[in-house]
């Protein structure tokens, strides 16, 4: 019978750590300007445990922006309103397309045309364990938002709000 519970015991924190799902964690989040085809150039900062996963937290974090906060800041080149509006509702209601979406590079990396590392301010370590850093990353906005309508988690923008 202990060994049994132990069994289930292991299986369920094996099954929990495979259904983590990443937290965003952007702070500033600023457009740089308009790119050609559609594309949009987003500044963010952005952390993550290791060095490693900054570049892949970046490019998660500025899709996440774009799709549910808008760009607040910028140039004026880059959308001030998400593409998703009233994204608590629609995050709730497509919350399954959007952790595989955003789980999964080979289904946001599309969308990604660039990133690099800005300077200043690079990149810095952080007191409490991780790193942060700012990348400039550009987005293939046009084909996102097609794809977002196409798969029915965002209305076209066409039709109005």
């Amino acid at each position: 019978m202990r060994k049994l519970t132990l069994l289930l015991f292991a299986c369920t924190l094996l099954l929990a750590s495979c259904k983590q799902t990443y937290m965003f964690q952007y702070v500033d989040v600023n457009c740089k300007g308009r790119g050609e085809g559609g594309s949009k150039q987003i500044s963010i900062a952005t952390r993550a445990g290791s060095k490693k996963e900054l570049e892949e937290s970046a490019k998660r974090d500025a899709l996440h922006a774009l799709i549910f906060r808008g760009i607040t800041m910028g140039t004026g080149e880059c959308p001030r309103n998400p593409i998703i509006p009233n994204s608590s509702e629609a995050d709730a209601k497509h919350k399954a397309f959007f952790d595989q979406f955003f789980s999964s590079p080979s289904m946001y990396a599309p969308y990604i045309l660039s990133t690099s590392l800005q300077s200043p301010p690079g990149m810095m370590k952080l007191g409490e364990g991780g790193y942060r850093a700012t990348y400039i990353v550009t987005i293939n906005y046009d084909q996102l938002v097609k794809y977002l309508e196409s798969q029915g988690v965002s209305r076209s923008l066409k039709q109005g709000l």
